[in-house]
């Protein structure tokens, strides 16, 4: 009985252990295949995209009019529910004071302008007085005034007579001395008188170099008697090159004054200009035509804030985008921008804010919306205003690669691997993996393009 016993128990374990080895080499592999899909995706090589999406509506295109300066307000020229074209004239700011101060401005500019007129005119008489005394003083020694100047001074009074002018003293000084060299001869000792009528007639000096006369005693000291004063040879290289710099100097003088009279008119003259394009800004004009559908509450003679909005022009006939607020940097990063309205979609362009525009908003306290507008407006005809748009944002990942979608893939003990399709069904195959993003994954090696794989759903 118990030989019977040990037997089926025998039998049983046996049986028992069959049953797990066939469980634990099948299973698995019926079991994962039983989790996949029917559904199928073909391995692709190309460029995949990290995609993000944002919301946003179909409206007219809204542009806000707002003044660049603050200012008192003259005056509203439109009203809410207005139709306007582009450059009419919206609203006007005071502009009395911006006026007298143009006025005072002009009037300063024409006072500027007559006293230079003066100072030049004075400047250039010295200057033509200048070189007539230069040409009066060349034209009477026959030295050249070019050559003159650039000799240097210590050559000219090596080979020219120096003349400075003469005070009276001098003038009288030199009589003297000319009345004694002529009574000199006839008190001389031991002189001939043939010596004394060749010296007198010696009036002139026999060199070509004239040397200056110095007043003598009037006690006969010398034996020789004396000659009588030379001619006088004209104006030395000194004086010219005096009278020549003169000249130059005045030249520099006339230059220069032309040159800060210039710069200060253009000063004047940039202020003026500055005045007269602030009294332009305080005329508030339509940026775009349309309908007016925002008017300020401000009223005459309140003061308003630069950039402070004080209409929107909405022009319904020209679609535009705007919705959930997107950075900036994301937008201009993407490769490419799409919208999808319907089972539609559309390329569009990004449109930033202006300077003016985004500040009018901020200082209002408003929101930003990120805006788009149509690339094809005709393609977008059929939008209509209020239309839902979801914004889509394509930034490249990987590019010539192998992908396919992110639940085409499994995982187990951190290997990963795939389903393929075969002659047979299908078939595991393990692979390796690179960048991804939330719909597709890169697939490094373990399939080959074309290949079909089973996604999950």
């Amino acid at each position: 009985m118990k030989q019977w016993i040990r037997t089926a128990a025998a039998v049983l374990a046996v049986l028992l252990g069959c049953t797990s080895c066939q469980t634990k080499e099948v299973v698995p592999e019926l079991l994962d295949s039983a989790a996949v899909s029917v559904d199928t995706a073909e391995v692709v090589k190309g460029t995949f995209y990290d995609v993000e999406v944002y919301d946003s509506a179909v409206v007219p295109a809204v542009e806000t009019a707002s003044f660049v300066s603050g200012g008192v307000l003259e005056e509203k020229k439109a009203k809410l529910g207005d139709t306007v074209k582009k450059g009419d004239v919206l609203a006007l700011l005071d502009t009395e004071e911006l006026e007298e101060q143009i006025e005072d401005l002009q009037n300063e500019i024409a006072y500027t302008e007559q006293n230079n007129a003066y100072t030049l005119e004075q400047l250039q008489l010295r200057l033509q007085i200048a070189q007539l005394e230069l040409k009066q003083l060349t034209g009477k020694s026959g030295v050249n005034a070019n050559v003159a100047a650039a000799m240097p001074l210590a050559r000219l009074l090596t080979t020219v007579l120096p003349s400075q002018p003469e005070s009276s003293e001098e003038q009288s000084s030199k009589l003297e001395s000319s009345e004694e060299q002529t009574s000199e001869p006839e008190s001389s000792e031991g002189e001939s008188s043939d010596l004394e009528s060749s010296e007198l007639e010696s009036s002139q000096p026999e060199s070509s170099e004239p040397e200056c006369s110095e007043p003598e005693s009037s006690e006969p000291e010398s034996s020789e008697p004396e000659t009588s004063e030379p001619e006088d040879p004209g104006p030395s290289a000194g004086s010219v090159s005096l009278a020549q710099s003169k000249v130059e100097q005045c030249q520099v003088d006339l230059s220069q004054e032309k040159q800060w009279q210039a710069l200060v008119l253009k000063q004047l003259n940039d202020k003026l200009h500055a005045l007269e394009e602030q009294v332009q800004d305080n005329r508030l004009l339509a940026p775009i035509s349309g309908t007016i559908v925002y008017e300020t509450s401000s009223l005459h003679g309140e003061t308003v804030q630069a950039y402070q909005p004080m209409y929107c022009i909405a022009n319904e006939s020209k679609r535009s985008l705007s919705g959930e607020e997107i950075v900036e940097a994301q937008i201009k990063s993407a490769d490419r921008v799409e919208v999808q309205i319907g089972e539609k979609r559309y390329e569009v362009e990004y449109q930033a804010y202006t300077l003016d525009e985004y500040s009018a908003l901020v200082l209002a306290g408003e929101d930003t919306p990120t805006r788009f507008q149509f690339a094809d407006e005709k393609a977008a005809e059929d939008v209509e205003i209020g239309d839902y748009a979801a914004v889509y944002l394509y930034r490249s990942i990987a590019k010539d690669a192998l992908y396919v979608p992110v639940n085409a893939l499994h995982e187990d003990g951190g290997v990963r691997y795939v389903y393929r399709a075969s002659e047979d069904g299908q078939e595991r195959v393990t692979v390796e993996t690179g960048v991804e993003s939330d719909s597709f994954v890169e697939i490094t090696s373990g399939l080959q393009e074309g290949d079909v794989v089973y996604v999950q759903e």
